[in-house]
């Protein structure tokens, strides 16, 4: 007797317990061993109502809309979808290839998925990898079509999901009109003329799904990426004012894991980002990306830390160092009692990438190793390109 035929052989709920603790790829090709295999499966709805495709889900498969909809289509009353996948540091690179990522599920591929299954209660997705499937899968032109990702796009999710459905999503957005001039005979507009691509403000629609006004009720962000924050230096206090708005309702978010801000001046409006930060209980990771701080934000980096009780990791990068002065002693203590914190990432001034520069001043990278040292649950600091890994 084969071994496919002893684990037939097995209870029900024994066969339901292997086949369930499998990836669903594998599963998938299970069907194919047999016609007994291919009946204890498909006769096994709750094998298929919780659909995997994330990247922790074991799945090696290359996860197209062909395996999504041959997941689902056993299901008979999907209830979770899981189609999340951490945004790849490169995605943002001009000469990346979208065909040599691991997801190519497009937007349209799961607005059918929820057109489909009334019965659905979670999805849980990125909205980069969506809609970067979705424009430029095929025949694939770099023209900036990573600024395509906006909120628009988790409107179209919020209003095709069914009634009951609670969306779990990342958000990749521009805060602010902008332009980029293209030069003729750059590489990735070869055989192009001079164009300004216009990239559209999204501020509204953002602050709408932070506060969950429709249709955006049940939607529930884990990550949020803000790029180039709108900022006009003839006009300060209205953007100040703007960005306030953000972090107040930010605050209310509290299912919030994962904050990154690209180019968004946090120099006059960093009070209330560390108060929206500190009221997120979930709040695991803060990227700040050129966001103007400068040694006068020490004392709220000291806060930041302090009151962010779920913080494992900190990145941070400027263009000037700004661990000077007296205040970097209460940063110090801040991090020696971080409770939480792993890891910390510190890109400091214009730095090559063969430079071994850390801290300009000798002295405050010695008191910032000694404070680390000091915290049992600390494990690596990256200075520049500089690792310093820790132990208790």
């Amino acid at each position: 007797m084969s071994d496919g035929m002893r684990l037939l052989d097995l209870p029900a709920a024994a066969q339901k317990l292997i086949f369930g603790a499998v990836p669903v790829d594998i599963r998938l090709r299970c069907i194919e061993v047999s016609p007994a295999w291919r009946a204890a499966l498909n006769n096994e709805r709750a094998l298929w109502q919780h659909v995997d495709l994330s990247d922790t889900s074991g799945v090696t498969a290359h996860i197209s809309g062909a395996l999504l909809r041959a997941a689902c289509a056993r299901s008979h009353g999907l209830l979770v979808l899981d189609l999340y996948h951490e945004r790849r540091p490169g995605i943002y690179k001009l000469d990346q290839r979208p065909k040599d990522e691991r997801c190519s599920v497009r937007l349209s591929n799961v607005l059918a998925v929820l057109a489909d299954n009334a019965q659905l209660t979670r999805v849980r997705f990125g909205i980069l990898w969506l809609n970067y499937s979705e424009d430029v899968w095929e025949g694939w032109k770099p023209k900036f079509s990573h600024y395509h990702v906006n909120v628009a796009d988790l409107r179209r999710l919020a209003e095709a999901a069914p009634e009951r459905a609670i969306l779990e999503a990342s958000v990749d957005t521009i805060l602010a009109d902008h332009s980029f001039d293209c030069e003729p005979g750059d590489d990735e507009y070869e055989d192009e003329p001079f164009v300004p691509r216009h990239i559209p403000a999204t501020f509204h629609e953002l602050l709408a799904v932070l506060r969950r006004q429709a249709p955006f009720q049940r939607v529930h962000l884990h990550t949020i990426s803000c790029n180039y924050g709108f900022w006009d230096e003839r006009d300060d206090d209205r953007a100040a004012e703007a960005f306030n708005e953000l972090w107040a309702a930010l605050a209310g978010h509290d299912s919030l894991r994962h904050v990154r801000l690209y180019r968004s001046r946090l120099d006059v409006t960093l009070d209330g980002f560390v108060d929206a930060c500190a009221a997120l209980p979930c709040l695991q990771s803060i990227k700040l990306l050129s966001t103007e701080l400068g040694r006068t934000s020490l004392p709220q980096l000291a806060r930041l830390l302090t009151e962010c009780r779920a913080l494992t990791a900190l990145e941070i990068s400027e263009r000037e160092d700004f661990f000077v002065g007296d205040d970097v002693a209460a940063v110090c203590a801040a991090l020696a009692s971080a409770n939480t914190l792993q890891t910390m990432t510190l890109r400091i001034g214009s730095v090559s990438s063969e430079s071994q520069q850390q801290f300009w001043d000798a002295s405050t990278g010695a008191a910032v190793l000694a404070a680390l040292r000091m915290n049992p649950t600390f494990k690596t600091l990256q200075v520049n390109n500089v690792t310093h890994t820790l132990t208790a």
